[in-house]
Formats: C-alpha cells, sequence, structure tokens
C-alpha cells in the first residue's frame, strides 16, 4: 500500500461520504468498503497481509486504515462507543452561494424559564456596559447588552440572585458559551478577547 497516510485517510473521507453520506455507519463496515476500494484501485498489498480469524490478527493493510481513523475521532465523529457507530460531520458545500430561506417549520420544545426583571435590574447595575471588555451602546429604547448567567440554567429550577448573573456584550457571550459543557470564566473571556486580532475591512 503505497500511499501517504494523508492520501489514505482522504480515500476514506470519500468513500464515506460516497457510501453513507449523513447516515451512522459501523467501523467495521467502512473499513471493508475501504479496503474494497483500494484492492479495486489495485493499492492493496496482499504480501502484507497476516493470518486472521481465531488468530485475531489483522492485515498491516487493515492496520493502516484503523489507525488512519485518527483524524476522523479528532472530528467526533464517533457517536455510540459500545456499538462503534460512527457519523460524518455535516460539511456545507462552500462552492453553492445561493440557498432556500424562509420556510415556515413548525417547533415543539421545552424551554428554560428567565427573570426578564431580574436581568434588567442586573443590566442597570452594570450600567448597560459589558464587564469584560466594556462595550456600551444603548439609547432611549434599547441596548445591545445581555445578560449572562454565570451558574448555566440548563443545570435546572433553583434560585437566582443578581449577584449570579453579569452583563456582557453579544462577543463576550458568545464566547462564555464556547465551551459546550459549561460557560467559560470571566477571567478566561478576558484573556481570549485580549487575543483577538481583528481583520480591516476594505
Amino acid at each position: 500500500m503505497n500511499l501517504t497516510a494523508m492520501e489514505l485517510n482522504k480515500i476514506i473521507i470519500d468513500v464515506a461520504n460516497a457510501a453513507f453520506g449523513q447516515e451512522p455507519f459501523n467501523r467495521r463496515s467502512l473499513m471493508e468498503r475501504v479496503e474494497n476500494e483500494l484492492r479495486g484501485r489495485e493499492l492493496w498489498e496482499n504480501g502484507d497481509d497476516l493470518p486472521s480469524g481465531s488468530v485475531g490478527k489483522k492485515s498491516k493493510g487493515m492496520e493502516r486504515i484503523d489507525y488512519s481513523f485518527t483524524p476522523l475521532e479528532k472530528l467526533n465523529c464517533l457517536i455510540h462507543v459500545k456499538r462503534n457507530v460512527w457519523k460524518l460531520p455535516y460539511r456545507p458545500n462552500i462552492t453553492e452561494s445561493v440557498s432556500t430561506e424562509g420556510t415556515s417549520l413548525p417547533t415543539f420544545g421545552l424551554y428554560k424559564s428567565r427573570d426578564s426583571i431580574l436581568m434588567e435590574k442586573r443590566k442597570i447595575k452594570d450600567e448597560y456596559t459589558c464587564q469584560v471588555c466594556g462595550f456600551y451602546l444603548k439609547d432611549e429604547k434599547a441596548s445591545l447588552i445581555d445578560c449572562h448567567h454565570l451558574n448555566p440554567i440548563s443545570l435546572g429550577e433553583r434560585e437566582t440572585s443578581i449577584d449570579d448573573l453579569i452583563s456582557l456584550c453579544p462577543t463576550c457571550h458568545r464566547l462564555a458559551h464556547l465551551n459546550s459543557s459549561e460557560p467559560l470564566s470571566i477571567e478566561k473571556i478576558r484573556k481570549i478577547r485580549a487575543k483577538i486580532q481583528f481583520k480591516k475591512i476594505e
């Protein structure tokens, strides 16, 4: 198998896209399809094959395919560990510049309650100013400031005080929720903002 790791990984992704698209698949099913693809291209080296079956050994070719799954693992393609089920992440066609939008779709779901009065009190206390970067934009009708819960309301019902909230601009609020498991601390957001570089738009 005279392929570089990058070439082999590209073949794996191409085969996965062609065979499964956005559908879940078993790791072994993909490996077998990749093996067939390599054999079809006469890139499979039978001389590398080792005894399999009851011995439980893989051919060197299959070992290389297995090892080349590492980039897919970094993309969090593994969705069910015990069953070894994988799914490719959605990747939009960046060459397509037109899309249909505005279709009315039904939505169903549960939403966590928030106290808008308490949130407004926090904004007043912070003078409608982001407590990370100092951003301020307000007129007589509205302000461009968010109220962030330091302890996520996704944790469930509880008593919330004004000290559990903080005013953030939309950018800093978005940064706060970069980590899906728990929000970033205010100090961490400040460090990220300090490193941000802005591009000049001509």
